[in-house]
């Protein structure tokens, strides 16, 4: 062979490797890239709610919608038209949401999704769908990338912060594909905060560059009305899930699962169970499945006809009667553990929006915190397998990466525990009935988590630690502080009890406000209170001042109500006479908070910055307690010594401060230099008072 040839060869092999290093480094790189913009992007986890949804699928359940004519429309690409589909709650119309994404993945026809939550912060966000469809774009759109990744390496960040911005982003890609358009199906619209279109937004949409299904429990207004009838309101084709519509497919699915069932269920029992049940459930996908859940556990064909002929009229009528079933069999260590299950469960109602908003499922944490008040202490030993036997099947154990979430497994049944707190006590299942006096249930776990439990000692020593040498501390020193926090702040807040208190209920109030009474006055609640100063002060959080102030308006706004209770006592016959005793237990109690707040008040003035609401200057007296308690010295001497936590710089009052180390060596506190902020322990970007709140005081993970 020629040394030329074999010089060519060798070329060519070259020229091919070298190829080849290319194409992988090409490859490796656009790997990098896109797990930078999504780390950016920092999407909603959307996958999972579609596979959920498309679990609850029954094959040909959803043929109807298939095949009507307004589907048909909206699916012809030169439509320039929205979908809109409506239902109550549990008739299936996320099931739809997620059956017509997983029809349009098998056609190979692009889709990107998202299901709105209002209990949940991101997914109420319209910031959040942005983030997320741009995600979901960005495989199927090289372009999307590019375009992306400029934003990004521009802005700086770790990740994106500007909703504008995002919007613009998340518009262009949807509109950029000139072969065919993108679906977009959009679940919950009704939950949204803020989704509305712009005028050429609207324009896009008539143009059928973009094609959007949307779904809700009714039809929302989010198209902008334009004067002089530019850019005009796309036409919407609407499908409504309605008993009738759903019944025959209802029907089927209970026929199917009826079939499953053992073998001495008779045709005859058969039958009553698919009449039953199907019509019983008047169009609730969900009334139905939980309804057969119930008739598979009967363990008698007269128990499974005693269920078929007491079924309820809705849905709430069926949490009452599921949980009402599960107690005839439950022990009464199985009911406390379950009661307080349902007490902590919706975090909504009791802590404040700003918090609630980002932990909307009770963490696993506190399920273990509050199994282990109930346990004397001790753990259990395994708390998310004893939520879930509790609480099925209207409860789900989540599993995170390392956790679980425990929260209802729909919507309606928050707004069923909200009302019992209202309810006649003879009406409520056993396990709901401490829910007529939560503040105060909750309020004992946490004077017991404060004073018993060792886990606050450890904070409380770790937080002093952290403190003293200037550390930052996040969620892993900060654990279950926020609940019992709030949990004690509910409580101080409560400004009645029920008119028709049981005799139970009666010995509850005065145990429960003998134990808060008796916390508040003495040095148990030394612990608290230092815990508290050095997490607020430290981040100059005023949040605390406006709790105490908001507890002092409440108790004078109830002492003031019961002005003349002895008289109104007085004149109650002999029935109504027994609730004296909680009631004269329960007005010590608020005379006892009246005290404890305004001395609170005083300390706060006189070792922080702080203001009232309208911004003006405290001006609380020096309360006589202070030189006849000890605790209220002590309480004093513990603002005093941590103030120092507190940043110099008074135009910053409330706003994110950080210790930063001068070229000497010096540290000291700096205010930032714009609105927004970086966590100097994860680095983290933040923007606005409310986001450093919330990140301070549980987000940060260092």
């Amino acid at each position: 062979m020629m040394i030329a040839e074999i010089d060519r060869i060798a070329l060519a092999a070259h020229i091919k490797e070298a190829k080849e290093v290319r194409e992988r480094t090409a490859t490796d790189k656009e790997e990098q890239d896109l797990h930078e913009l999504l780390r950016w992007l920092s999407p909603s986890l959307v996958e999972d709610d579609l596979r959920k949804h498309l679990n609850e699928y029954m094959d040909m359940s959803l043929d109807w919608l298939v095949a009507s004519k307004q589907f048909k429309d909206w699916m012809d690409p030169s439509s320039g038209k929205v979908l809109q589909i409506t239902g109550r709650p549990g008739s299936g119309k996320s099931t739809a949401a997620s059956f017509v994404v997983q029809r349009l993945l098998e056609a190979e026809l692009p889709v990107v999704y998202f299901f709105f939550d209002d209990s949940d912060a991101e997914k109420k966000e319209t910031s959040h769908l942005y983030r997320t469809i741009l995600a979901q774009l960005l495989p199927l759109d090289h372009t999307v990338a590019g375009a992306l990744m400029k934003v990004y390496r521009k802005s700086g960040r770790t990740s994106a912060e500007s909703s504008f911005e995002l919007r613009e982003l998340y518009w262009q890609a949807l509109t950029s594909r000139q072969d065919r358009p993108i679906h977009v199906v959009l679940d919950a619209i009704d939950e949204s905060h803020r989704l509305r279109f712009s005028g050429e937004e609207q324009d896009d949409i008539n143009a059928g560059k973009v094609k959007f299904l949307f779904t809700g429990r009714e039809r929302k207004d989010v198209f902008y009305v334009t004067r002089g009838g530019e850019s005009p309101e796309p036409v919407t084709l609407e499908l409504t899930m309605d008993r009738q519509m759903l019944a025959p497919y209802i029907k089927k699915y209970t026929w199917q699962r009826v079939q499953a069932l053992q073998a001495n269920f008779d045709q005859d029992l058969r039958s009553q169970v698919i009449d039953k049940v199907s019509d019983g459930a008047d169009g609730i996908w969900l009334f139905a499945s939980l309804m057969l859940d119930e008739v598979e556990k009967a363990p008698s064909k007269e128990r499974v006809i005693q269920r078929l002929t007491s079924i309820p009229s809705e849905i709430s009528g069926l949490y009452h009667d599921i949980l009402q079933s599960r107690e005839r069999h439950a022990t009464q260590d199985q009911q406390e553990f379950a009661s307080q299950l349902f007490l902590w469960l919706d975090i909504r109602d009791y802590l404040p929006e700003f918090l609630a908003d980002d932990f909307d499922r009770l963490p696993y944490y506190i399920l273990r915190l509050i199994f282990r008040f109930v346990n004397g202490g001790g753990e259990v030993f395994d708390a998310a397998k004893l939520a879930k036997a509790l609480g099925a099947p209207l409860i789900e154990v989540q599993g995170l990466s390392s956790s679980y979430e425990v929260n209802f497994v729909h919507r309606s049944a928050y707004q069923y525990l909200s009302n019992t707190a209202n309810q006649p006590l003879a009406d409520l299942p056993v396990v709901l009935r401490p829910q007529r006096l939560k503040p105060l249930h909750r309020a004992a776990v946490a004077v017991w988590y404060f004073t018993e439990c060792s886990d606050s000692l450890d904070m409380l020593e770790a937080l002093q630690s952290a403190a003293e040498t200037e550390r930052f501390f996040g969620r892993d020193i900060i654990g279950p502080y926020i609940e019992m926090q709030y949990a004690l702040v509910d409580a101080l807040n409560m400004r009645g009890l029920p008119k028709d208190l049981s005799s139970e209920e009666i010995a509850q109030v005065q145990t429960f406000s003998g134990q808060l009474t008796g916390f508040l006055q003495s040095d148990q609640v030394l612990r608290w209170v230092e815990i508290a100063t050095i997490i607020n002060y430290s981040g100059n959080h005023a949040q605390l001042l406006d709790n105490v102030l908001t507890g002092l308006k409440a108790s004078d706004q109830r002492l003031t109500r019961q002005q003349g209770l002895d008289q109104i006592l007085a004149q109650m016959n002999g029935t109504e006479n027994r609730l004296r005793p909680a009631y004269d237990d329960f007005m010590v109690l608020r005379g006892c908070i009246k005290s404890f707040c305004s001395e609170w008040a005083y300390i706060i003035q006189e070792t922080t910055s702080w203001q009232m609401y309208d911004e003006t200057e405290l001006a609380f007296p020096k309360p006589d307690s202070l030189d006849m308690n000890g605790t209220v010295t002590k309480r004093l001497a513990i603002g005093q010594k941590w103030r120092k936590l507190l940043p110099p710089d008074d135009e910053y009052i409330g706003e994110p401060q950080v210790w930063t180390t001068s070229g000497s060596g010096e540290q000291r506190f700096e205010k930032p230099q714009s609105s927004l902020f970086q966590c100097p322990a994860c680095s983290q970007v933040l923007g606005g008072r409310a986001n450093w709140k919330r990140h301070r005081m549980r987000m940060c993970n260092r």
